[in-house]
């Protein structure tokens, strides 16, 4: 534990560094085993069913000027961003230790529009991964679809209250993406088995798979069903 005077001199450098000065004669060292300096390569590319894109706009080799963020659980909600170079190619070369969100956004140009038809076209992908050494992953984005329900936004966290973790205050956004109306009477809204602590690196594959892989059915946490006759 610091003395006084030790915690009085730790915070008088601090108060030098944050406010943009240096501190003096101090010099400051990353401790050994931070697990600071892991870098990440992310290939991003078009989904297979979307190969006739590639083939016209010239992707083939990978998706050029992609958006690819990057946001470690546990910490503030910030997305680190990188854009892909022309071969589809991004790098986040100084990544703490830890579990990752990863995901990747790319809508056409006006010109790449016109040269499909002049229909405009967005792509995404993501997934999460743990982040542990130097690693390179690979993301095909999927091409939107006409018509279809989405859920647009889920949120679902755990929040101290009274010094308890409060762990059900979700929502869920769903979106229509259709021209017509969907009725969502008798569709059913469930989270199957898949949760980032239910796999690696949190349990071994060998443990999780008899119920990822049970023929039998889909292990879940619930399931809800919405209520009505058909139209309402």
């Amino acid at each position: 534990m610091a003395v006084p005077h030790q915690r009085a001199a730790v915070m008088a450098v601090l108060a030098q560094l944050l406010a943009g000065c240096t501190a003096g004669e101090v010099e400051l060292y990353e401790p050994e085993g931070s697990g600071l300096g892991q870098g990440l390569s992310v290939k991003v590319e078009l989904d297979s069913t979307a190969a006739d894109i590639a083939e016209a706009l010239g992707w083939t080799a990978g998706m050029p000027e992609a958006e690819v963020r990057v946001h470690r659980l546990g910490t503030e909600f910030r997305w680190d961003t990188a854009l892909t170079d022309s071969a589809g190619n991004a790098h986040f070369p100084d990544l703490i230790q830890g579990l990752y969100r990863l995901a990747a956004y790319r809508a056409l140009t006006d010109d790449e529009a016109a040269q499909l038809g002049s229909r405009r076209r967005a792509f995404g992908d993501g997934l999460m991964l743990y982040v542990s050494g130097p690693r390179t992953d690979t993301l095909a984005l999927a091409p939107d679809r006409r018509g279809a329900l989405l859920i647009a936004e889920q949120y679902g966290t755990s929040t101290p209250v009274d010094l308890v973790q409060w762990d059900y205050h979700h929502y869920l956004e769903i979106y229509n993406n259709s021209d017509t109306t969907i009725y969502l009477d008798g569709m059913i809204l469930g989270t199957g088995f898949g949760h980032y602590w239910d796999n690696p690196p949190y349990n071994a594959c060998a443990a999780v798979e008899p119920f990822r892989n049970d023929p039998d059915g889909v292990w879940s946490m619930f399931f809800h069903q919405f209520p009505g006759s058909g139209a309402e």
